[in-house]
């Protein structure tokens, strides 16, 4: 029997955030980062006013997140100010290149819940750029330190990580504190966020056990080409359950393919080879 809760995330799901990408465009080539097969490009701006005309019935949070540098996005102000207009909250991910170029915006702009820094993107830069990139952070830091409407978040694999070391002893000299390894808060609303790094389970070559995962449940993720896929992980669009240039969100969430990998996740069995491949649904075992 299927449960009354389950038959109404297949009629009407909320998710917790959508993932959108603006762009898929970035200025590195980090070797953690999957390699992109998809044409590069700029989400336009009708392309995005139509993204959030069709996902605002299910949620307030977007994510500018999957692949790409949002902060290289021609529209950027443009597209913040888009998305206040309709009522959202940003959470935007970036490798900080450009960070304190757009500092101000990013400082200032109400659209603007939380600020994701990469700072493992330290280990792929030469010596010099990793000393004006710290600088350009704690300058970008400093303007942010009485801005207590954003949430940043400065993300470190974990692990004996010497840079991790060396980026915190920066911040404590900048800012007159003792963070440690195991330290969380540099000031009110900026923190250290480590976690365990993944393998991009289109580069994985081991199966995992299929135990749950938080696809369709609570986020889905919308591609710069307006491919709609079950989560950030594809990066490369292989499982596409419609698009939204193309028909409503709506249609595509009352659709067959979005009702079969539903199914799928559900009886955990019949699941696309990615999925088969993913280890970051590990995470979610109950």
């Amino acid at each position: 029997m299927v449960s009354k809760t389950f038959m109404n995330e297949l009629v009407s799901p909320h998710f917790k955030r959508i993932y959108v990408e603006i762009t898929n465009v970035c200025q590195l080539a980090c070797t953690f980062c999957l390699p992109l097969n998809r044409p590069k490009q700029f989400m336009t701006t009708e392309q995005f006013r139509r993204v959030l005309s069709e996902v605002k019935p299910y949620t307030d949070y977007l994510y500018w997140h999957v692949k790409g540098e949002p902060l290289l996005h021609p529209k950027l102000r443009s597209f913040l100010d888009l998305a206040l207009e309709k009522h959202f909250q940003i959470n935007l991910t970036t490798n900080g290149l450009l960070l304190f170029q757009h500092h101000e915006l990013l400082s200032i702009h109400p659209a603007i819940r939380q600020i994701n820094l990469s700072l493992h993107v330290l280990q792929e830069l030469p010596e010099t750029e990793r000393k004006n990139y710290l600088q350009e952070l704690i300058r970008f830091l400093k303007t942010m330190e009485k801005v207590f409407s954003k949430y940043i978040s400065l993300r470190f694999w974990l692990g004996n990580n010497p840079l991790k070391s060396y980026v915190i002893e920066q911040l404590n000299a900048a800012f007159n504190v003792h963070l440690h390894n195991d330290s969380r808060n540099l000031f009110p609303h900026v923190y250290l966020d480590t976690d365990q790094e993944f393998v991009w389970p289109e580069q994985s070559t081991t199966t995992s056990p299929f135990v749950f995962c938080r696809g369709l449940k609570d986020h889905i993720a919308i591609l710069v080409d307006g491919s709609v896929v079950p989560c950030c992980l594809d990066g490369n669009g292989q499982v596409v359950l419609g698009n939204v240039f193309s028909d409503s969100l709506k249609t595509i969430l009352a659709g067959s393919a979005w009702k079969k990998l539903r199914e799928a996740f559900k009886k955990r069995q019949n699941l696309p080879p990615l999925c088969q491949h993913c280890s970051y649904k590990d995470r979610f075992a109950l």
